[in-house]
């Protein structure tokens, strides 16, 4: 029979690989979201989805308008990321795998994502005349998701480690 844990893996790595697809970080403008970015948008590099984006693609106007560079450049830290998540899908798709690197693939994870938080909020450069509004840069829900995959993951994978081996 299998565990918890063992079925957990396999579809949390799974679920973690498709919340990739949500967007991992926004930015606010007075408590309004006007861009975005997908955990896949860091990792392969695209453009900012949102208010900003529909404004530049119509051309705005007056206060509205936006010229600025809507790209987003590959970041490392999403490519970590996104390479965890893959190690720990195989992992768990291997038979006789110890659920305890389960834990230190959560571990790696949670690093992978502090980082990659504080290299985005870090480089989050606001322009000069924002300096009169509240311009913040937080998680999206993808991200928000991931996180908690991994800390479950650790938590399961450390909670193994307990137990000691089997026939102890």
């Amino acid at each position: 029979m299998k565990t918890f844990m063992t079925k957990y893996c396999r579809y949390g790595y799974g679920a973690m690989l498709i919340l990739f697809l949500l967007p991992f970080f926004s930015v606010s403008c007075e408590g309004v979201t006007v861009a975005s970015a997908s955990g896949f948008d860091l990792v392969i590099g695209g453009e900012l989805d949102g208010m900003i984006a529909d404004m530049a693609k119509e051309g705005g106007g007056g206060d509205a308008s936006f010229d600025g560079d809507l790209s987003v450049d590959p970041e490392l830290w999403a490519i970590v990321l996104l390479a965890i998540v893959i190690v720990g899908l195989v992992l768990s798709l291997i038979k006789g795998a110890p659920k305890s690197l389960h834990g230190a693939v959560g571990l790696a994870g949670l690093v992978a994502i502090v980082m990659l938080y504080l290299k985005v909020t870090d480089g989050a450069d606001l322009p000069s005349e924002a300096a009169e509004v509240e311009i913040s840069v937080g998680m999206g829900f993808g991200l928000m998701g991931v996180t908690l995959g991994f800390v479950v993951m650790l938590i399961g994978g450390t909670s193994s480690l307990r137990r000691g081996p089997p026939g102890q």
